[in-house]
């Protein structure tokens, strides 16, 4: 019984947990300037939006997912590089 949970895990792990994390991973620059406040190129951003997007949709259920896509979306609506700091 034990075995069979641990397969069940894996398996949602790789399908759920993994994508996610490949998508923080691959666009961790761009949250990164945004955090700090840096200009960002208008198609690394599309790119981040898009796949934040993708993966928000999928419904998965991993913490900040959401929080930096909606970082991504102000980031869009404000002029970047004029940040109100």
């Amino acid at each position: 019984m034990f075995r069979w949970s641990l397969i069940v895990f894996g398996f949602f792990w790789s399908i759920l947990v993994i994508p996610a994390e490949s998508v923080r991973y691959a666009h961790f620059d761009v949250t990164g300037a945004i955090a700090n406040g840096r200009r960002v190129k208008p198609a690394d951003l599309d790119a981040a939006v898009d796949a934040y997007k993708l993966i928000g949709s999928a419904g998965i259920c991993m913490p900040g997912i959401r929080e930096q896509l909606a970082n991504l979306f102000f980031a869009v609506v404000r002029p970047i590089g004029n940040s109100t700091r």
